[in-house]
């Protein structure tokens, strides 16, 4: 189940990296919009979110206000048989941007709430139920509005003490972007990492962007998906406007 939370909260991310970006957007923009989903060995997880530069303009210093929701399901194997689960996770998080040339760095701090239900229940299980917790959130762009680029993200939580994080290398052909990922997440029910490559397409005078990812998934052995490693995919989708 923590590797649900992780889904989630890897998955989404989203809440900084794992969709939109909005460093990416135009200069003329204050809100990106994301949505998505993604789909891992043993679980799925939907997301939609959006993030709004309270001076108006995501191209210049200021404060950033941004909100999360996820829904997802998953499946693990306990002692008392095969295990069911849901979860849902919100956040709402205040946060400031620094932009200088080829550099870009994003704090946030807030508030998350997560629920986990299970059928049937596991009393091992450490993962359930509802919890509400501080949050951290940041994002380090090197390379900012250069064809090749590198992106460090990551937040913790202290529901469930719930983390991710993620390290993203891309190099821009035209309108598509594509280059490696690698992301390490978890919280108190499991730990995982993911291995892969992603692709990022934005259509001139468009407001949309459209990225893709896929590689491997691997769970810690001493975590409630041991045996559930397997490949990963994800499907986002940006509007900045």
């Amino acid at each position: 189940m923590r590797y649900a939370m992780r889904l989630l909260a890897f998955g989404v991310a989203a809440s900084l990296l794992f969709v939109p970006r909005p460093v990416a957007a135009q200069s003329t923009t204050s809100t990106a919009a994301f949505w998505g989903v993604d789909a891992g060995p043993n679980g799925n997880a939907f997301y939609l979110g959006a993030v709004r530069a309270l001076n108006g303009d995501f191209g210049r210093d200021g404060f950033l206000l941004r909100g999360l929701g996820v829904y997802g399901s998953y499946e693990y194997q306990a002692t008392i048989g095969d295990i069911h689960g849901k979860y849902s996770l919100y956040d709402a998080m205040l946060g400031y941007q620094l932009l200088r040339p080829g550099f870009r760095i994003a704090g946030y701090v807030g508030a998350e709430y997560q629920e986990h239900r299970l059928t049937p229940f596991d009393p091992e299980n450490r993962v359930v139920g509802a919890e509400t917790g501080f949050k951290v959130a940041g994002d380090i762009t090197l390379g900012h509005s250069q064809p090749l680029f590198l992106i460090l993200a990551g937040s913790y939580s202290t529901a469930f003490e719930t983390y991710w994080s993620r390290l993203r290398i891309g190099y821009k052909v035209g309108q598509l972007t594509l280059g490696p990922e690698a992301f390490r997440t978890g919280n108190e029910g499991s730990d995982a990492w993911r291995v892969g490559g992603f692709a990022q397409i934005k259509l001139d005078k468009s407001p949309f962007e459209i990225t893709v990812s896929a590689g491997q998934h691997t769970n810690d052995k001493s975590g409630i998906f041991a045996n559930k490693d397997g490949a990963y995919a994800s499907l986002n989708l940006g509007l900045s406007f």
